[in-house]
């Protein structure tokens, strides 16, 4: 199981300019043929996911309140339900924004059932964007989650990439052993999951993509830390090595 951004992908200024790095496609989809089940776990909507990556993965999106399994996007209507309040959401950061010069520069992403306010590109309105979010989340009875030099707008609905590692592990037959790759602290949950699922006697490794911005957390609770520029021979190993029949 991996991340995108910050993992499969570099990070980059433009959201919308992410790509998977290079030999990242090729792997993923020769993993998909030798693996139980390979996931793309995000807080990307599965489009954009989709529309870059191989077919045959399990991708979830929007840390786990969409999914595209088997080509079919699902949506729960526990999150259906919300779309009204992350659309005003949405309208009212953007209008926030515009209206006052200090918060000049915060970019708003609408993501259809959450909404992320970055401040990449203008790291000392950090703060600024974290009080603007929980203003505004608790307006429309959401709730805010911190991530990498941004803040989300999510509804208040138990859905985290943990959640989602224990739904694809416990929906498989057989599964013996999981790894989640991640960089970020919406990956933390997902490295819990596997720390619990290993006291039950699943064998599991976290495995943490180091960065100049990589909170503490991530090295506390991994198992390995490796730099970004080695994702590629990971998956080589994952797709070449030894022992590849769960």
């Amino acid at each position: 199981m991996f991340d995108f951004d910050g993992t499969l992908a570099d990070v980059v200024e433009d959201p919308a300019a992410a790509r998977p790095r290079p030999g990242v496609v090729d792997h993923l989809a020769a993993l998909g043929h030798r693996y139980r089940q390979v996931c793309v776990v995000s807080g990307r909507p599965v489009g954009f996911l989709a529309d870059h990556l191989p077919g045959g993965l399990f991708l979830s999106g929007l840390y786990g309140m969409e999914e595209v399994d088997g080509g079919q996007t699902v949506v729960p209507d526990e999150f259906l339900r919300w779309q009204d309040a992350v659309t005003g959401a949405v309208s009212d950061l953007t209008t926030s924004i515009a209206r006052d010069g200090r918060l000049t520069g915060l970019e708003v992403e609408d993501k259809g059932l959450s909404v992320t306010v970055h401040y990449r590109r203008h790291p000392e309105l950090g703060e600024a964007a974290v009080d603007l979010a929980t203003r505004i989340a608790g307006r429309h009875s959401l709730e805010v989650r911190p991530a990498r030099m941004s803040v989300e707008v999510h509804p208040p609905v138990p859905a985290d990439k943990g959640t989602v590692v224990r739904r694809v592990i416990e929906g498989v037959d057989g599964v013996e052993a999981a790894v989640f790759v991640g960089d970020d602290v919406g990956d933390l949950p997902a490295f819990t999951a596997l720390a619990e699922l290993r006291s039950e006697g699943l064998t599991t490794a976290a495995v943490a993509v180091a960065s100049s911005e990589m909170d503490p957390r991530m090295r506390e609770q991994a198992d390995i830390t490796i730099a970004g520029s080695d994702v590629e021979e990971l998956l080589r190993a994952l797709r070449f090595g030894a022992g590849a029949d769960g």
